[in-house]
């Protein structure tokens, strides 16, 4: 101490090297602090908005890359982060499954990259996960998801008239209060009502062993308050190969996929 006391330089140096490692670690979340301090360097909406369209033109880029190799046949899931994050390979190991999620993703957003997210190649069908961020987020009523989810839909069949698709409906929460809970179940009522509209099948998904018996995702089947961990996703595969139509039996590979050869 005696010998940097001596030279205030290599104090001021020292201290710097200590301040900056300090900043380092928080910056990083090692040390408390670090949501707050990017904060003042960059607003945090601004920095999520960044990141957002960082992390989707990076899945859209990915998905012009697989797109031409993705044969005829394939069953297509588009939606947000249940999707981005599901196994496929896993849990259709009979099928050709290709994701076209993409994480904190509203339907407006899905709806404008989807042109260039889907094959060329016919597909087999599509499973669809769309509007869970215009219902959490966004706070969006009822027949407002069902008339967002339908123009998804819509444009889904104008790219592969006579697809089927099965429409999944909107995951619970872990904290959800009542008024979520019975908001949810208005939601899936109404998108019920649009998949039979649209006629293409519906599998609701806040239902037991999911949600316990006040509608509130389970621990046991999630990884964190929003999303399904490895067990959520074989209840969700179980479901869907028992309850999915015409997709059931692709997916499980008891039937075949049309224009699959």
């Amino acid at each position: 101490m005696q010998r940097l006391a001596s030279h205030p330089a290599a104090v001021v140096a020292a201290l710097l090297v200590a301040a900056l490692v300090v900043l380092v670690l928080v910056w990083n979340d090692v040390l408390p602090g670090g949501w707050t301090l990017r904060g003042w360097v960059e607003p945090h909406a601004e920095r999520a908005a960044r990141e957002q369209r960082e992390r989707s033109a990076a899945r859209l880029a990915l998905f012009r890359r697989e797109n031409p190799a993705v044969p005829a046949g394939a069953v297509v899931f588009v939606g947000s982060s249940t999707i981005e994050r599901w196994p496929l390979e896993t849990s259709f190991p009979a099928a050709t499954c290709v994701d076209r999620g993409i994480g904190n993703e509203s339907s407006a957003e899905l709806l404008e990259r989807l042109a260039g997210s889907l094959p060329a190649a016919r597909p087999a069908g599509f499973v669809v996960y769309a509007a869970s961020i215009d219902f959490r987020r966004e706070n969006a009523p009822p027949d407002a998801v069902a008339a967002r989810v339908g123009r998804v839909l819509d444009a889904l069949a104008a790219a592969h008239a006579g697809v089927p698709t099965l429409l999944l409906g909107l995951q619970s929460e872990r904290d959800a209060p009542p008024g979520f809970v019975e908001r949810l179940r208005r939601t899936d009522a109404a998108l019920r009502a649009l998949a039979r509209a649209r006629g293409v099948a519906f599998l609701e998904t806040a239902r037991p062993p999911l949600v316990d018996p006040q509608g509130r995702l389970t621990v046991a089947c999630s990884a964190d308050d929003l999303h399904l961990n490895a067990r959520g996703y074989a209840v969700l595969t179980d479901w869907i190969l028992a309850e999915g139509g015409p997709l059931a039996g692709i997916l499980g590979g008891t039937s075949p996929a049309p224009g699959g050869g």
